[in-house]
Parts: C-alpha cells; sequence; structure tokens
C-alpha cells in the first residue's frame, strides 16, 4: 500500500535519502532487499522512534511505499528495532548529509535548509525549473515537508520535466564543487552508517574538479579501507591523466545547479496539480557539471528516460560525446560503493576504469 507523509507531521529527519544502487548489496537480487528510501526519527516521553519508509517492490504501482517502525532509549536502538523486523537485507543506499561546526544549533540548519538543497534547487523554479518539494519549517525536533501524493509518471510529464531540469541545470553555480550559495558547512557522501566527507571548493576547470574533488579523495579512502589497492589508484590516475581526451567538449561547460543524487528514487510524480509533474527530493546539490546528474538517471534506471533526455535537450543540447561520458561520471558513485561496500562494486570499478581507456586507443 502507498504511505503518505503527513504534511505537519513533527519528524526529526535523519535521512530522507535514496538508495544509490538497485542491484543489491553483495549481488543480492532487489526482490530480496529491503530498500530504505527515508528514515524518520521522533522522540516522546524519554524514548525515541524510528520509522521506515520502504520500497514497496511487490507493488504494481510506479511509486508504492510501505514502512516499518521501532522504539528504543537511543535513536540507534530504535532503528535496529525498526529494521528488525523485515525479511529482506536491509539496505539503506548512499546518502548525502551534511556536517555542522560544533556547537551549532538549530538556527544554523534552518539557514542550511533555507539556503542548500531544496530551496536553493527551488530558486530554479523562477526560470522554468522542476517542482522541489517544499520545506515549511524546521525546529528542534521536528521537520515539516510537503505532502505530495504520487501518481504513476507519464511520457508528456517526462519530457516537460527534463527541459526543467536543463532550466535547474542553467541556473548556474560560482563553481565546480561550491556549496548551495550561504552554506558553509562540511558536505558528506556515503550511507547513514558511514558518511564521508564531500569536498567543495572552487575549482573553475571541470577536470580538477572530478580529479582533486571526487575521483582521488574517494579511491584513497578505498585503499586505506582496504577495498581498493596501489593498482586502483594507478588505475584512476591514468583515468585522471586522459580527463582532457575524457572530457572532450564537455570540459567548456560552466558550473551547473546540480541535484547531486538523482536517481529515479530522488524524483517523485505526482497530479496533485492537476497535471501530472516531476518533484525532486533529497538533493546534494552543488555546483556541478550537468552531465553528472543525467547520468546518475541513466546508472540506475530511469522510466521514460528517452523522453526526459528528448526534453532536456529541447532547452540545452548536450555537448558531442555525452553518451560515451556517461561512465566517466558514473565513476564517483561506483567508487563511493567500493568503499562502503566492496564485493562486486571494485570489479565493476575496474571495468568502467579500463573501458574508459579503451576508448583512447
Amino acid at each position: 500500500m502507498a504511505c503518505r507523509r503527513p504534511k505537519k507531521a513533527r519528524l526529526m529527519l535523519a535521512a530522507l535519502c535514496a538508495a544509490l544502487c538497485l542491484t543489491g548489496c553483495a549481488g543480492k537480487p532487489l526482490a530480496e532487499r529491503e530498500i530504505v528510501r527515508a528514515v524518520f526519527f521522533a522522540r516522546e516521553g524519554g524514548q525515541y522512534q524510528a520509522v521506515l519508509l520502504l520500497q514497496d517492490q511487490q507493488s504494481e504501482e510506479a511509486a508504492a511505499y510501505r514502512t516499518s517502525a521501532g522504539e528504543g532509549d537511543t535513536a540507534a536502538q530504535a532503528l535496529s528495532d525498526a529494521a528488525g523486523g523485515l525479511d529482506g537485507t536491509v539496505f539503506y543506499g548512499a546518502m548525502d548529509t551534511v556536517g555542522l561546526p560544533p556547537g551549532s544549533g538549530w538556527e544554523e540548519l534552518r539557514q542550511f535548509a533555507e539556503q542548500r538543497g531544496l530551496r536553493w534547487l527551488g530558486t530554479a523554479r523562477a526560470q522554468g525549473g522542476p517542482r522541489v518539494a517544499d520545506v515549511y519549517d524546521w525546529g528542534e525536533g521536528y521537520l515539516d515537508i510537503e505532502r505530495i501524493s504520487p501518481c504513476a509518471p507519464t511520457r508528456e510529464a517526462a519530457y516537460a520535466f527534463g527541459a526543467a531540469l536543463a532550466r535547474m541545470h542553467d541556473a548556474g553555480a560560482a563553481y565546480f564543487g561550491s556549496a548551495p550559495d550561504g552554506y558553509a558547512g562540511t558536505c558528506y557522501f556515503g550511507p547513514l552508517q558511514d558518511p564521508v566527507p564531500m569536498d567543495t571548493g572552487t575549482w573553475t576547470d571541470v577536470a580538477a574538479y572530478l580529479a582533486e574533488g571526487r575521483l582521488r579523495p574517494m579511491v584513497e579512502l578505498g585503499v586505506a579501507r582496504g577495498e581498493l589497492d596501489r593498482a586502483d589508484r594507478d588505475l584512476t590516475e591514468r583515468v585522471i591523466d586522459a580527463l582532457p581526451q575524457l572530457l572532450g567538449r564537455a570540459a567548456d561547460d560552466k558550473p551547473a545547479r546540480v541535484h547531486g543524487d538523482l536517481w529515479s528514487g530522488n524524483v517523485m510524480w505526482t497530479d496533485d496539480s492537476g497535471t501530472c509533474e516531476a518533484v525532486l527530493i533529497d538533493p546534494a546539490a552543488h555546483g556541478g557539471h550537468r552531465e553528472e546528474d543525467l547520468a546518475m538517471l541513466h546508472l540506475f534506471g530511469m522510466t521514460y528516460l528517452t523522453e526526459i533526455l528528448e526534453g532536456y535537450q529541447s532547452v540545452h543540447p548536450l555537448k558531442a560525446g555525452y553518451l560515451e561520458r556517461r561512465t566517466l561520471w558514473q565513476l564517483y558513485p561506483i567508487a563511493g560503493h567500493c568503499v562502503f561496500f566492496g564485493g562486486g562494486y571494485v570489479s565493476e570499478y575496474r571495468s568502467m576504469c579500463r573501458s574508459l581507456l579503451a576508448t583512447l586507443r
């Protein structure tokens, strides 16, 4: 059955996150996994309550969810209790969180909510950008967010979303790697239980941004954790050395205002306005390259992807060689999966690097 969030639910949002992989942990089939789309915490009477929002994989509806609840003396115990009653392997996926400086309070968090993520992306709506889930209010122990009633996507809505996404990207950012306007905290990338810093910066060159801000830090962390080795580091450096060739004409693009985690689970569809339209949720918003978002849609599958791309290119034609560059932009999330999960992702990462280098021969 579909689960809808109340419009004024006073919940502490721990992670409105989306699993970056739909192919399974350690190779498990999709049907054997419990994919967590969001985790909410509340505290009442000294006890923590946790609610998991799960993808309902048995439903034929386009956007169907179910929930599992638990409680405990701590948030961690409540989360464990909520997950303990599920049959399949629980997968929290890869998510983006934000670290606030020591001593920060809810006022700083409210500023972050207003300046970063959903609201930063939402400012592009005036330029024809996509609808973004509205954040009504932050407060100590709760988050008020917009209620979105899901519907099945249509080809027309997908085309319109593609065009709107291009306009959001065109709204731009100051630099590659820049955080949303007004936010100076640390950004993180990774699963709920193991986030790692995601570098921000003021890169003007997309190759430097991809090398210094994304690939090297993640691969080095993989080596430090023993999931990757020196040969993987060397392989990555060969890809980095070839970035001017691999990027081609895309190296001339200006920084775009990207969602940063644009898999299908972070694109909701609703007809609450009278016609079907896309609504973006759970961003890892930053200044990046427009092809990052599009490559993420490709990586994990998206309904009516052809129509989305057609709509996109009706507004902003992509540079020649886009399809060949998809693998390049997918390296970072797959490297992250190597760090967090190891297993088959390591061989996948190596294969992707080699396939990119093979195009240069």
